[in-house]
């Protein structure tokens, strides 16, 4: 099911979702501002493909509550062949998903190659962020069960 904006009549209110670096790269890591960096650019990325669903299309890429995510079998040929063309083995880069999966993203590999320590944190805590996520479109006072499929979602993902 694929649906552009071009039905989308309106935009729900901003809502953020807030995403946390993990206590072993505290500020004094050396790394840590290249992490927050690159966390910000793919997070940045990660709210790009999410508002660019409308709220119906977000909720039905979404699997049934209680059902695992299954990652299907062709996503493990793809993020090979995406690695391969990209020469990422042993890179310590990553495959993005713009959005990622569990927000309702699609199996193709997109955007430019991540930081696989970030991808990794960001990923992790996508699973709460997606029921966080679901919960506000499901609330009739952020959006009307009769506008879903022509609201534009729009979330700030921040870190």
């Amino acid at each position: 099911m694929t649906i552009t904006l071009n039905q989308a009549r309106r935009q729900m209110p901003v809502r953020p979702i807030t995403y946390q670096i993990p206590s072993r790269f505290p500020p004094a890591h050396p790394q840590y501002n290249a992490y927050l960096n690159e966390a910000r650019r793919q997070l940045r990325e990660q709210e790009a493909g999410v508002n660019s669903m409308v709220a119906s299309e977000w909720l039905a890429r979404r699997p049934a509550s209680g059902v695992p995510l299954v990652r299907p079998p062709a996503e493990a040929a793809m993020r090979r062949e995406y690695g391969t063309r990209s020469q990422l083995a042993g890179t310590g880069m990553a495959a993005p998903h713009n959005p990622d999966q569990v927000l309702a993203g699609y199996i193709d590999p997109t955007g430019a190659p991540a930081l696989g320590v970030v991808n990794s944190f960001i990923g992790a805590q996508n699973r709460t962020n997606a029921q966080l996520i679901q919960s506000i479109i499901n609330d009739p006072h952020v959006i009307h069960p009769v506008a879903l499929p022509v609201t534009q979602l729009n979330f700030r993902l921040t870190v």
